[in-house]
């Protein structure tokens, strides 16, 4: 198993985050404090942004509360990984929560703002689709290459604007910014769309320009993205919803697959069903003449299994590592160390 990976950082805001709002934060965390635990607590932020944008009507009070949690994830996520190189107690597991938790919750907050922002049908599948593509690609380089790479433009960045949104939305209400034409009748909402799409595509390009070898194995990744999308655009009236849950639980089944492989040093494996299952299905349904209907209750049932999958392979890698927890953590209340 490998814990040590090198970081090529290219960012233009952590620099300033980290002295101006990390750093300070990290002075007041006791040496006591587990890292694996802000990891969990960043978590914690994050699906209650999701909740918030989901369930509850967006309003200045809902996206308020939205910046103060989208933020609060940030910070104890860039936090984390400090705290243990300054209590010594960096290791696989701590690797694995941070990056796999990362791929969960980016792909669910973005499926958040679709949600609360409004975003068009066939922009919000789109927008899914190429940030659950960006995190397959990122871990699928960290795999071959052992470095993770972190251009100018990257998810720092992708967060703080999202979080910038918000704040507009929490101050001049929701609404404004869907009906206010900025530049040449393009909303406030449509330039979210561009920089959340460009940010998307340079992460899921950049990859692959710089690797250049193996190039067979992110086929794997983009085949059953690429395929849910397919059924999106090809099957009339079919539900937007269905799909974008699909792709925001492909990210941690399928880039996580990928992280499970690298931090284990083993082979990561396709999940079958997926990569094979799925098409065939599709294709069973389109010969025949399924209805609207039908493809939607299979893209639920695939969610389903994805969410599932993504449980296990979970719960798996954590009893795999769990050696690695320390006795004050919140996680080995419930799971004994090996």
């Amino acid at each position: 198993m490998t814990e040590r990976y090198h970081v090529e950082d290219h960012s233009i805001l952590v620099p300033l985050l980290k002295r101006f709002v990390w750093q300070p934060v990290l002075g007041i965390v006791p040496p006591t404090f587990a890292a694996n635990d802000l990891t969990l607590m960043g978590t914690t932020c994050s699906v209650s942004a999701f909740l918030i944008a989901v369930f509850l009507e967006p309003t200045r009070l809902t996206m308020a509360l939205m910046v103060g949690l989208i933020f609060a994830y940030l910070t104890f996520d860039n936090i984390d990984g400090a705290q243990a190189r300054r209590t010594g107690t960096s290791s696989p597991l701590g690797e694995f929560l941070d990056h796999w938790l990362d791929a969960f919750n980016l792909t669910f907050m973005f499926l958040g703002a679709v949600i609360c922002f409004g975003l068009s049908s066939d922009r919000g599948v789109i927008i899914m689709l190429v940030a659950c593509l960006s995190y397959g690609m990122t871990f699928w380089e960290q795999q071959v290459t052992g470095q993770v790479f972190m251009g100018r433009v990257g998810n720092v960045e992708g967060i703080v604007v999202t979080a910038s949104f918000y704040v507009a939305g929490a101050v001049v209400g929701p609404e404004v910014l869907r009906s206010t034409a900025l530049v040449m009748h393009y909303t406030a909402i449509d330039l979210l769309f561009v920089a959340a799409f460009a940010a998307c595509a340079s992460t899921i390009i950049g990859p692959i320009l710089r690797v250049r070898k193996r190039l067979f194995e992110p086929a794997l990744i983009f085949a059953p993205v690429l395929f849910v999308g397919a059924i999106f655009l090809l099957i009339p009236d079919i539900g937007a919803r269905p799909p974008q849950f699909l792709l925001a639980l492909l990210t941690p089944t399928l880039a996580g697959r990928v992280l499970i492989g690298h931090l284990l040093s083993v082979k990561a494996q396709p999940d079958p069903l997926l990569i094979i299952g799925t098409p065939l299905l599709a294709v069973g349904l389109w010969l025949s003449g399924a209805t609207p209907v039908q493809f939607e209750q299979l893209l639920i049932g695939l969610t389903a299994y994805a969410g599932l999958r993504s449980a296990l392979d979970f719960v798996r890698t954590l009893r795999t590592l769990r050696g690695h927890l320390q006795p004050n953590e919140f996680l080995s209340r419930f799971m004994r160390p090996a």
